[in-house]
C-alpha cells in the first residue's frame, strides 16, 4: 500500500493529541472500562479519517501479458513476405503462456481486426482483406492501442516492410510509450517488393502564356538504382530525364513551357529497371494558363500615362490607358490598375479597390503628382489604407 498524498499522515499526531487533551479536559459519566473504550473508538475514527485525506492506494501487481500483432498488408509486401509473417504469428503463438492475451489486426491505408484479444489463441491464417493504396503505420498503431487493457504488460508487434506513406509511425510509438506500450517493429528480409511510383506531380496554380512552368516530380522508391522519366504535355513537347534513384523520396525538377491558354496537363511516367508494379509508374498534373497581363492605366490628365504604357508594351504586357477608374465590374477584366496621378476617388469606388486588392489579389500602383497622396486627399480614405 502506498498514499497518494502522504503529507496528511503528518496530521496524526496532532489529531490523537487533540483527541486526548479533550478526553482528559473533560468530565466522565460513564464507567472506566467503558470511557477507555470510547477513547480508542475516537482515536481509531481519527485515524481512519486523517488516512482517508492520504488517499491510500492499494496496489497490487498483474501478471498478465498482452501482445496485439499488427501485421502489414498494403500493396508493397510481397507474396513471400506474407507467409513468412505468418510463420512468425505461429511461432510467437505456439511459445506463448497459456494465460497470455493475444490478438491479431491487419493494415494498409486502413485497420481492421482479424482476431480479437483473447487468451490461448491457436495460430490460423489470417483472412482479412484491407484497403493495400498505402501504409498508415501511426494510424493502425493509435487504433490498436485503444483494444489494449489499461493493465498489465502491453505490447505492439508490427510486422511490416517499413514503406510508411501515410503519417508518423516514430512519433506514433513514442506517445504510446508514455501511456506504457511498447512497440516493437519488426521488417522481414522478403517483405519488399522492389517498387517505384510516381507520388505527385507539383504545378503552381496559375501561370502566363510564354512561361517556364517549374514542375516538381515526387517518386518514391524502396531501392537505388537507375530509371528514366518521360516528361510530357499535350502540346507535344516531351523531355527524357535519367536519374538514379534512392531509397525513399526523390524529387525531380523540370520547366515545361506554357504555349497557350487554358489547362496545361503535365503526364510523368517512370521505367526503373527493378520496378515490379507498373500501375503506378504513371502521374499528372495540373495548371492553368492565363493570357497576357492586362493592366489598366488610370490617367488623372491626359497623356500623363502615355510613356510608362509604352515601357509595359514593350515588355510584352497589354496596358490600356483609361480616363477614370472603372466600376466592380469592369476592374475584373484587368490583373492590375495603375494610377498615375489621380486624386482620391468617391467612397464607392474605393471600397472597389479596396476589395480589388484584398478579396481577389490583384495589383494596386499609385504614381505621385500634383493631384495625388496628400495633395489629392487620399488621408483618411480606403484608398490609404
Amino acid at each position: 500500500m502506498r498514499f497518494a498524498q502522504p503529507w496528511w499522515l503528518l496530521a496524526l499526531p496532532i489529531a490523537w493529541a487533540a483527541v486526548l487533551l479533550i478526553v482528559r479536559q473533560g468530565r466522565r459519566t460513564v464507567p472506566a472500562r467503558q470511557h477507555r473504550w470510547a477513547v480508542w473508538l475516537r482515536l481509531v475514527v481519527v485515524t481512519m479519517l486523517v488516512a482517508s485525506l492520504a488517499q491510500p492506494l492499494w496496489i497490487q501487481p498483474v501478471d498478465q501479458t498482452t501482445v496485439l500483432f499488427l501485421v502489414d498488408r498494403s500493396a508493397s509486401v510481397s507474396d513471400a513476405a506474407r507467409e513468412a509473417q505468418e510463420e512468425f504469428l505461429a511461432a510467437a503463438l505456439n511459445e506463448a503462456e497459456i494465460d497470455d492475451i493475444s490478438g491479431v489486426v491487419v493494415f494498409g491505408a486502413e485497420s481492421r481486426i482479424d482476431a480479437a484479444l483473447a487468451a490461448g489463441r491457436i495460430p490460423a491464417s489470417i483472412r482479412t482483406v484491407v484497403d493495400d493504396n498505402a501504409t498508415d503505420i501511426a494510424s493502425a498503431l493509435r487504433a490498436s492501442s485503444a483494444l489494449l487493457p489499461s493493465e498489465g504488460s502491453r505490447r505492439i508487434v508490427v510486422l511490416t516492410d517499413a514503406v510508411e506513406t501515410v503519417g508518423n509511425a516514430r512519433e506514433a510509438a513514442e506517445d504510446l510509450a508514455e501511456d506504457g506500450v511498447a512497440v516493437d517493429l519488426l521488417s522481414l528480409e522478403t517483405a519488399r517488393t522492389a517498387d517505384a511510383l510516381v507520388e505527385s506531380i507539383d504545378l503552381p496554380n496559375v501561370v502566363r502564356e510564354g512561361d517556364l512552368v517549374p514542375v516538381q516530380i515526387r517518386v518514391r522508391a524502396n531501392e537505388a538504382g537507375p530509371a528514366t522519366i518521360v516528361v510530357s504535355t499535350e502540346s507535344g513537347e516531351e523531355l527524357v530525364i535519367q536519374t538514379d534513384l534512392q531509397p525513399g523520396l526523390n524529387t525531380i525538377e523540370v520547366e515545361v513551357p506554357a504555349e497557350q491558354t487554358g489547362p496545361l496537363v503535365v503526364e510523368a511516367r517512370i521505367d526503373a529497371g527493378f520496378d515490379t508494379r507498373t500501375e503506378n509508374d504513371f502521374g499528372q498534373g495540373l495548371t492553368r494558363v492565363l493570357g497576357p497581363a492586362r493592366v489598366a492605366l488610370v490617367e488623372g490628365r491626359a497623356g500623363e500615362a502615355e510613356e510608362l504604357q509604352a515601357a509595359l508594351v514593350a515588355g510584352g504586357i497589354n496596358a490600356e490607358v483609361i480616363g477614370s477608374i472603372p466600376d466592380e465590374a469592369g476592374l475584373l477584366a484587368y490583373d492590375a490598375v495603375v494610377m498615375v496621378n489621380v486624386p482620391a476617388p468617391d467612397e464607392d469606388t474605393a471600397e472597389s479597390l479596396r476589395a480589388y486588392v484584398e478579396d481577389l489579389g490583384r495589383g494596386l500602383v499609385t504614381i505621385g503628382g500634383d493631384q495625388a497622396y496628400g495633395l489629392g486627399n487620399y488621408q483618411g480614405t480606403a484608398l490609404e489604407e
